[in-house]
């Protein structure tokens, strides 16, 4: 007979069984960890569907909810009388505050006894009790305020029960009953509806209103997933994708690729594995080799467009024209090409760089919206323009230097990456879905990948600020490539479009076989931001380290854990905002036809 392996939540197991039960007056030890009894004690006149999910989901929380039907009559007695003298005490009251509260009790009270006449609506006493555990007193103190921020947020009051937290414990744990004495203080008037509604997606399932078919939830619904609404949590249209091969990871990336491009949405891919080119020139789409090729070109030196946000203005930039801009970027650009360049070299570097645009008629206030790609400098130029300077210089120290800068510039130009950054560009795509290729960079060093990766970042900044109307979607899988601890400008740089696309329509999409990298300490303030700043964050399949530090950042619940650790290709997890859903992918048969025929995701 073979073996079924049962997990059990260790947070319950704790409960029904724990090694030191000891009662306080405002906490309570239940062997290993602590704990604290909370109660739901008012509720606003309106709460949001699905209202309750997001409090029971919150870290190191149990929680139990009761609606206890109740005689209508009796109830819409004591709600009538509870009116009346709320509506005396509106009229007597001296404190303004008071006179407020009493305004807004009469009118909730109005409200449910609408609801009853006007609907039919059931009514009862619910109760909402809840435990927070911790493992010591930090961990309790941070799980007791982040439940406590996200019931005030949803219009609640919540409070503990001191001197009550046995009778709560008794009437949370799986054995227990609902004491007298929580019923009293937990116990409110409200409708059926109200009690039902709160459930509403905490069962693992979403349908929004458009968009498209992205899987089924656990009970088998349909989740249809609209990546630009806005509301509540979901303020942007990010998404980071982590996963261990072959567990869904590209199939899921690649049906949002689809479904996006299908919908009108602009695509750009930043693909160093060559796992999408089927599907992009299958769709009629871009396949650009940016590894070297005449018609992937990104000229280094050609100067970029000022994008301004919507609270921006031009008189902000005042000094700072589009010049000044890439010069900053072109000493990050030189700083991870030119690995061994000195503080020296790069000032040096500078004034030889200004020289060079001033030699093409290019200033500080010029305007070049105006200019053509080949208006502009390349690196042999600057080489040019060194040489030149370099016989001007009578001190033996700056002709050191000089000397050390031709020999790394003309690496540029007369190596093997001169087919890389010594032309003027030529990646130039009007087309709805574009394939930057990079797979031909793994041939190059680090130092060269790290600095055309940088060029690209920026070239797809460029294309996303074009148009603020234009929903654009750029993904970059394996996103660690961008990652250079010693230079973190190419990670800045993406994290900063992660921040700023939801201003342009655009949205940015991260995949990476894992964190851990993003999560070094030398860079964590920017790769922690890349993985919790996306609304919409997929998990398939990960073990040890990884899937620590994916329950560590993203605070995952035991049942959520239990779900990516089982590894099952095609089921994860989707956190949707603050909302967290288990959900199985499948590919309807037009999706697999564009899908299934490319490299991945099989």
């Amino acid at each position: 007979m073979k073996k079924c392996k049962t997990q059990i939540n260790e947070s319950l197991l704790n409960i029904i069984a724990p090694t030191i039960l000891k009662f306080k007056d405002k906490g309570i030890e239940i062997g290993e960890n602590l704990a604290k009894c909370y109660i739901i004690s008012k509720y606003p006149s309106h709460l949001e569907y699905g209202w309750l999910g997001k409090i029971s989901n919150v870290q190191g929380s149990i929680m139990l909810s009761e609606f206890i039907p109740q005689s209508e009559g009796m109830l819409i007695n004591a709600l009538s009388r509870n009116i009346a003298d709320n509506k005396i005490k509106f009229i007597s009251e001296k404190d303004n505050y008071k006179r407020i509260q009493a305004e807004r009790r009469v009118e909730d009270g109005q409200n449910i006894l609408k609801q009853i006449e006007e609907n039919g609506e059931s009514i009862g006493i619910m109760a909402n009790i809840i435990l927070v555990l911790g493992n010591n007193e930090e961990a309790l103190k941070k799980n007791s305020e982040k439940l406590i921020n996200t019931t005030i947020g949803l219009g609640c009051n919540i409070r503990q029960v001191p001197f009550f937290q046995e009778d709560g414990f008794i009437t949370v744990s799986p054995y227990g009953y609902t004491t007298e004495i929580i019923k009293e203080l937990a116990g409110r008037v409200t409708l059926l509806s109200t009690y039902i509604g709160g459930f509403f997606n905490s069962s693992e399932g979403f349908s929004d209103e458009q968009g498209f078919y992205f899987a089924k939830d656990i009970n088998g619904k349909l989740m249809i997933m609209d990546l630009w609404k806005r509301g509540g949590d979901r303020t942007n249209s990010n998404i980071v994708a982590v996963g261990a091969p072959g567990k869904g990871k590209s199939t899921a990336i690649k049906k949002i690729i689809l479904n996006e491009y299908m919908l009108g949405t602009k695509i750009l891919v930043v693909d160093p594995e060559r796992e999408y080119d089927t599907i992009v020139k299958s769709l009629g789409g871009d396949w650009i080799n940016l590894g070297g090729s005449n018609k992937g070109n990104i000229n280094p030196l050609e100067i970029k467009p000022i994008s301004l946000d919507e609270n921006e203005n031009e008189d902000e930039f005042d000094g700072i024209g589009a010049l000044a801009l890439h010069l900053q970027n072109l000493e990050v650009f030189f700083s991870l090409c030119l690995s061994k360049i000195t503080e020296r070299q790069k000032a040096i570097l500078n004034t030889n760089l200004i020289n060079l645009y001033n030699k093409f008629n290019i200033f500080w206030d010029t305007d070049i919206s105006n200019l053509n790609n080949i208006d502009f400098p390349i690196i042999s130029d600057l080489y040019n323009v060194l040489l030149e300077n370099k016989k001007l210089e009578e001190d033996e120290n700056t002709i050191s230097d000089y000397n050390d800068l031709i020999l790394y510039i003309g690496n540029l130009i007369n190596g093997q990456d001169q087919f890389l950054f010594n032309k003027h560009t030529s990646l130039h795509t009007e087309s709805k879905i574009v394939c930057l290729d990079t797979y031909d960079l793994n041939n190059s060093s680090e130092r060269i990948k790290k600095a055309q990766y940088f060029n690209i970042i920026s070239w797809c900044w460029q294309q996303i600020t074009k148009d603020r109307h234009e929903k654009i979607m750029l993904i970059c899988d394996e996103a660690y490539l961008l990652i250079d601890p010693e230079i973190p400008q190419t990670l800045i740089g993406l994290r900063n479009i992660g921040k700023r696309c939801r201003k342009y329509e655009g949205a940015l999409v991260v995949i990476s076989q894992s964190i851990i990298d993003f999560l070094d300490p030398r860079i964590k303030m920017y790769g922690q931001a890349l993985l919790t700043l996306p609304c919409y964050k997929i998990f398939l399949g990960s073990d040890g380290k990884d899937l620590q530090e994916i329950v560590e950042v993203f605070e995952l619940k035991q049942i959520h854990k239990d779900i990516i650790q089982a590894g099952v290709q095609g089921r994860g997890l989707l956190i949707n905002g603050s909302k967290h859903y288990i959900f199985n992918m499948e590919l309807a048969d037009y999706e697999a036809k564009y899908i299934l025929g490319g490299k991945g995701g099989r």
